[in-house]
C-alpha cells in the first residue's frame, strides 16, 4: 500500500511498505533544477548537486563518503531540468542513519570555495562527454528544440 503525508513545511512523504523486502530506498526532489538558473549560469544546479556531497555537518568529504559507505549506501545526486535528485538505496536497518547523513547534506553542507573549481571542471568534462554519446547529445537537441526556454535546457 502506498501512502501519503504532506508536512507542515511543504515536505510530502510518498512511501510504500513492502513486506518481505529487507532494503529501503529513497529520493528527494528538490525544486532546484535547470529551469531555475540564470540564462547565464547554465551548469549551475548540475554543480551544486555535486557540491553539496562534498562535506556535510561535522563531516568533511571523505567522512561523508565514508560513512554512507559503511551504511552501504548506493547513492546518485544529479540535476534535471524541474529538480535536483538525491536517491540512495540501503539495507532497512540503515535507513534512519543514511536519513541522518542527508539531513547534514541539506541543511548543512559545507559548500566550501574552494571546491568550486574541481567541481566546474568535472562539470565541463562531463559536458565535453556528450561529444562522445550521439545518443545523449541527441535526446538533448530534441528536448532544446522541442520546448521553450527553460523548459528545453
Amino acid at each position: 500500500m502506498i501512502s501519503h503525508h504532506q508536512f507542515p513545511n511543504g515536505l510530502v512523504l510518498i512511501a510504500e511498505v513492502m513486506p518481505g523486502v529487507q532494503s529501503a530506498a529513497f529520493s528527494l526532489l528538490l525544486p532546484a533544477g535547470a529551469a531555475y538558473e540564470p540564462a547565464d549560469r547554465g551548469g549551475a544546479a548540475t554543480m551544486l548537486a555535486e557540491w553539496i556531497m562534498r562535506g556535510a555537518g561535522g563531516r568533511d568529504s571523505r567522512e561523508l563518503l565514508t560513512a554512507l559507505d559503511h551504511l552501504g549506501v548506493s547513492h546518485s545526486e544529479g540535476a534535471q531540468v524541474l529538480h535536483t535528485s538525491i536517491s540512495a538505496a540501503t539495507l532497512g536497518r540503515n535507513l534512519i542513519p543514511a536519513l541522518e547523513l542527508y539531513a547534514d547534506v541539506l541543511r548543512r553542507p559545507h559548500l566550501e570555495d574552494e571546491e568550486v573549481e574541481p567541481i566546474r571542471a568535472l562539470t565541463l568534462q562531463s559536458l565535453q562527454s556528450l561529444e562522445d554519446d550521439p545518443g545523449s547529445k541527441v535526446m538533448y537537441e530534441l528536448r532544446r528544440r522541442h520546448f521553450p526556454d527553460p523548459w528545453g535546457r
